[in-house]
């Protein structure tokens, strides 16, 4: 499960500088290829409600094993709808630009609740979605430069993102996603944490995107290997296998996603209130 080795483009080589005579397309023209090489952001809209039963098998570095199981739910058109089954007691999920949550079927009212649930939401559901997910409110693509990724030559796109996107802030730093040119596939993300968090947070994360399943057109990963690396982005022996088993659950449900106290405003159908 070795991923390979990356030579990065210009300002951030990682061994001799490999010459690549190209002409760098736009940011915005590699994502639009990346989309359409994974059956098109139109087709993935038309998916409707999206349920992803995601199992986790993670071995840290020092050997510890950890077995993680959850179920999210989002819709095509709109990925900052979402809802994650975090266990049997506890939800979180976001719509209309706010989150909620709840515990043991009690809404969590504190103040940073709506936040965090959106982080949270964020930093399980963005890296399994790619390349889908760059369209999250608060992704930002500001850079392409050509390289090669295991002998293959492939673009390096960085992608940014808002502040507090995701709830942990070591992953609140650019992101560099591959993208093999041959087919305009997503092959690797992969991102280190920022320098103010190196002394307490020791390593990075690649993500390898290994096995696909095609619904209605749309290509979406099952399988996604998740390589721990250090400060140079050589792996640590921290792995973790992410399957997901994606299938469409129907049309849009609010009650899956809006927040239980709107909820009841609708069904009790005030005046002014849509």
């Amino acid at each position: 499960m070795k991923a390979g080795v990356l030579v990065l483009g210009a300002g951030m080589l990682l061994g001799p500088q490999v010459a690549i005579a190209v002409d760098d397309p736009s940011p915005e023209a590699v994502v639009e290829q990346m989309l359409d090489s994974a059956g098109g952001n139109d087709e993935f809209a038309r998916l409707g409600v999206l349920e992803l039963v995601i199992d986790q098998e993670e071995t840290l570095s020092d050997g510890e094993r950890i077995s993680t199981h959850f179920v999210a739910y989002t819709i095509g058109s709109d990925l900052d709808t979402a809802r994650i089954a975090l266990s049997d007691t506890v939800v979180v999920a976001s719509h209309d630009g706010k989150g909620w949550a709840t515990s043991d079927g009690e809404l969590d009212t504190r103040p940073q609740t709506p936040r965090m649930a959106v982080g949270t939401i964020h930093q399980k559901l963005f890296p399994l979605l790619l390349p889908f997910s760059i369209a999250m409110g608060g992704v930002h693509v500001n850079k392409v430069v050509p390289s090669t990724f295991e002998d293959q030559p492939v673009w390096l796109l960085t992608v940014v993102f808002d502040r507090n996107f995701f709830v942990s802030p070591s992953m609140n730093t650019e992101w560099l996603l591959t993208v093999r040119r041959s087919d305009h596939t997503l092959v690797a993300a992969e991102f280190l944490p920022p320098v103010e968090f190196r002394k307490v947070t020791t390593e990075g994360v690649r993500y390898r995107y290994l096995r696909h399943a095609t619904i209605d057109g749309v290509r979406l990963p099952t399988q996604v290997l998740l390589d721990g690396i250090d400060f140079d982005r050589v792996e640590n022996g921290h792995v973790r296998v992410t399957k997901i088993k994606p299938s469409i659950r129907g049309p849009f449900d609010p009650e899956l996603f809006v927040d239980p106290r709107k909820l009841e405003i609708l069904e009790g159908g005030i005046p002014g209130i849509e």
